[in-house]
């Protein structure tokens, strides 16, 4: 019985963000902090997509965290 291991073939790693995966069962796993997100090829796909929009739309000329300042904590009363 001959049966072939899941590899990882994508292994990017940058601060707190990582992605790893296998592109041949098309499973990927990213992380950022402390959460883990399980996802498919097709779901991947479109998170990159969108946030490469992001990147070509006119909030990224301030930075990310500036242009959801509305959701700050310092703008939500505690509770």
């Amino acid at each position: 019985m001959n049966k072939k291991m899941c590899g990882t073939d994508i292994d990017l790693k940058l601060g707190v963000c990582a992605l790893e995966g296998c592109k041949e069962c098309n499973v990927f796993t990213l992380t950022i902090g402390p959460m883990s997100f399980r996802l498919d090829g097709d779901t991947l796909n479109e998170l990159v997509a969108m946030l490469r929009q992001c990147t070509s739309s006119n909030q990224y000329e301030e930075t990310l965290v500036d242009s959801f300042s509305a959701y700050r904590t310092n703008s939500i009363g505690k509770h």
